[in-house]
């Protein structure tokens, strides 16, 4: 079999091993060079010829999004990514992308990737051999130039072929004059065959692209003899929409340019779709700040940037002091109104560069774009910046008709000073929070070693619809607060993740929260692995019920379950729940 040649871009050198070892095992018939860095993939690419690049998304010196001009377009990509993001995955699509496949901590994704190479191939060897017919009968078409006595035939002909589709086809003479539209160029854009004949293609332009837009536009189609985008273009009523639009250029005989052939697809609605998709799933419905998805994913990217260039930046946790009392008497129709004014202050304070997020209920973090060069320096600017938001927030709000006044307690953590992964220093920040609320609120604490020596209740939560179970979250992160210690919950959404995951554990969780209706592999199984291992058998379980299911509680006892308790999970319920399985140190 002949070996397929392939780049692999990594930066993770764990994850370039697993890979080489993956190859070894499964005696893959691949070529593969290597690669830790944009910089150096680019080198490689200039340097040797490939049929297939597989790249990680988020380099350590860039973007795997930077390597397409080093690509010629008939080589696959595919995107092999940590980040299951839906607006990263779009972006991937129109870059070209031929397919994108999730990272999994466990290397499972790895199996997945001799099936995905053997599909993009197959497809991208009959897509060649498509373009190769088509070049072919093009060719033989346009043997005589269009300005010959047989022009009209040849238009007839273009017309056969493709001006009977729904598709919008334009031809123009190598100045951009219209000379022939189809019935579809009238349904996009409203204007008549008679109307635009004649007439230059600029009178479609909007205006939204700028010079250097049209700069490289005019670059691809002189040096490559084509253009391939979106673009912003106006109806004849000027009311704004959104093409997919490819240009090629028509050559005589002696290669002399002679036309342009243009086909436009409308996409404004598949735009509005994408971005209704990306709102939905990267920013909070009522305040329009990013969420907690976007955060963390933007969070690792600034960390990973600001480490390698050795700067300094500043992430600030905070919430609003008092606002249970807000909604407790006047309905959280009027704290919705609190929450969209402090969003509102929380972007008129910050910079282009920087980022508001909202996590939920009252709780918002800013993103402060790194930049300084020393700690020092970096933590003099978080105070000034912390302190200009405390006070901002601390103007009155108007509700009710009438001023109201509220502070906040901010937490502030510096980055990539101390902590490794985005949800560490999210921690860090949220542990400076409150010290600020232990001051009294309206107050600014930064992060230090010391906090960290407060006792910790690891929780693992093995259950498939969280938001069933947590529906007090913020009551539960109180009751720890107040009882001098901390909730680290880890998530697990199925029982065959958790006995993976419990299966490379070093450091236990104090005990686990087992959801019994789970997919795939139950909670019933999850417990019978538990009692097969002598470690784990250790670990105090507590099983989620509905109700009083007599039969159910004493199958789970039976399988050395602790305790059972209703759901949601309250205060209340995890208090009692302390008690009985004795971890008392942790209660009030």
């Amino acid at each position: 079999m002949e070996k397929i040649n392939l780049l692999f871009i990594e930066d993770n050198p764990v994850d370039q091993l697993a890979f080489k070892r993956f190859v070894k095992s499964e005696k893959l018939a691949y070529h593969y060079h290597t690669s830790y860095s944009l910089a150096e993939a680019t080198q490689m690419l200039k340097k040797y010829e490939y049929q297939l690049i597989l790249a990680d998304i988020s380099l350590g010196d860039g973007t795997a999004f930077e390597l397409f001009k080093y690509i010629p377009d008939f080589i696959p990509v595919i995107f092999i990514t940590a980040t299951g993001c839906e607006d990263t995955a779009i972006r991937a699509i129109k870059a070209g992308v031929a397919d994108y496949i999730v990272k999994e901590v466990d290397g499972r994704h790895l199996k997945k990737l001799p099936d995905c190479i053997h599909n993009v191939l197959n497809k991208q060897q009959l897509l060649h051999s498509h373009i190769e017919k088509l070049i072919k009968e093009h060719k033989k078409r346009l043997s005589i130039p269009l300005d010959t006595q047989d022009q009209e035939n040849e238009f007839e002909s273009l017309e056969a072929l493709a001006f009977k589709t729904h598709i919008c086809v334009t031809i123009t003479d190598s100045q951009g004059n219209i000379l022939r539209v189809n019935n579809a160029f009238t349904e996009v854009t409203g204007y008549l065959t008679e109307e635009v004949v004649g007439k230059n293609m600029s009178i479609l332009k909007s205006g939204k692209q700028d010079k250097a837009f049209y700069k490289e536009f005019w670059r691809q189609i002189t040096t490559e003899g084509k253009y391939e985008g979106e673009i912003w273009n106006y109806r004849k009523d000027k009311t704004l929409y959104l093409q997919w639009l490819t240009i090629t250029a028509v050559y005589n005989a002696d290669h002399s340019l002679t036309n342009y052939v243009a086909i436009m697809s409308d996409v404004t609605e598949k735009y509005k779709i994408e971005q209704q998709i990306r709102r939905l799933a990267f920013y909070d419905s009522l305040t329009s700040l990013a969420n907690r998805r976007l955060l963390l994913d933007r969070i690792q990217h600034e960390m990973a940037v600001a480490k390698r260039y050795n700067l300094y930046g500043t992430l600030i946790f905070l919430d609003v002091d008092k606002f249970k009392a807000l909604n407790d008497t006047h309905g959280h129709g009027e704290g919705d109104k609190l929450l969209v004014q402090v969003a509102r202050r929380l972007l008129s304070t910050l910079r282009e560069e920087d980022m508001a997020a909202r996590l939920g209920g009252d709780e918002f973090v800013v993103l402060i774009h790194a930049k300084e060069t020393g700690l020092v320096e970096a933590r003099e600017n978080a105070i000034v910046i912390a302190e200009k938001i405390r006070a901002h927030l601390s103007e009155p709000y108007f509700l009710m008709n009438k001023k109201h006044f509220f502070s906040s307690s901010l937490g502030v953590a510096l980055y990539p000073h101390g902590a490794t992964y985005a949800e560490e220093l999210l921690q860090q920040a949220d542990k400076a929070m409150y010290t600020s609320k232990n001051q009294g609120g309206n107050y600014v604490s930064f992060f230090h070693e010391s906090l960290d020596s407060q006792k910790h209740l690891n929780i693992l939560l093995i259950e498939d619809s969280v938001t069933d179970t947590l529906l007090s979250t913020h009551t539960l992160r109180e009751f720890a607060h107040k009882a001098g210690f901390n909730i680290k919950i880890k998530t697990l959404a199925n029982g065959e993740e958790a006995i993976a995951y419990l299966d490379e554990l070093d450091n236990y969780p104090n005990f686990i929260l087992l959801d019994l209706d789970l997919p795939k592999v139950d909670g019933f199984q999850v417990m019978a692995w538990l009692k097969n291992h002598e470690f784990a058998r250790k670990i105090p379980v507590v099983v989620f019920t509905i109700g009083e299911e007599y039969k159910v509680i004493d199958k789970c006892l039976a399988l050395n379950a602790k305790d059972y308790v209703e759901k949601p999970l309250t205060e209340n319920k995890l208090q009692k729940m302390l008690h009985h399985i004795g971890l008392d140190k942790f209660n009030v």
